[in-house]
């Protein structure tokens, strides 16, 4: 039954780096499906590097949680979210603001409550970091990710559009 299991949430570990790599290739696949004027294909070993996540996992700013179902093997999802304040401009707010860069679930767990709680931590990391605000990007064509988005109570903020020259 969907939203019964238990998860708990931790800081990765380098030692999370290969079931990381299984789920950010899922997501990598996902964005060259939806947006293949963006996104290549990823490869048998996934374009998401040990370096990546050693820089992820260093620095204050910084962090990338990993998600745990209890009784399952392998993580059951991820979230990458950063700090960062607003740029020195009088047009914009001076807020600081947390970006997620990613959030993966495991495909067989979606709509299990993982990804509630994956958001849920990220935004109380950014809270005692003093982020004000959470901010993300939903390509075009992830209404899946974007429902679920809104039904947290995010809302659109801005769309960037592009033309093919």
């Amino acid at each position: 039954m969907p939203g019964t299991s238990t998860v708990s949430v931790r800081s990765a570990r380098e030692t999370d780096f290969d079931e990381l790599r299984r789920l950010w290739s899922a997501l990598d696949e996902l964005h060259a499906v939806i947006q293949p004027e963006f996104f290549a294909p990823p490869g048998p070993s996934g374009h998401r590097s040990r370096h990546e996540l050693r820089r992820a996992l260093t620095g204050a700013e910084r962090a990338l949680l990993v998600a745990e179902r209890a009784g399952a093997d392998g993580l059951a999802g991820a979230v990458h979210v950063r700090i960062y304040d607003a740029p020195r401009d009088p047009m914009i707010r001076a807020v600081r603001r947390a970006h997620v860069e990613d959030l993966i679930v495991d495909e067989t767990l979606r709509r299990d409550g993982v990804g509630r709680e994956l958001m849920h931590a990220a935004g109380q990391w950014a809270k005692r970091r003093g982020a004000e605000q959470l901010v993300l990007t939903v390509w075009c064509g992830n209404d899946a990710a974007e429902h679920f988005y809104q039904s947290l109570g995010y809302r659109t903020v801005n769309r960037v559009l592009s033309l093919d020259l």
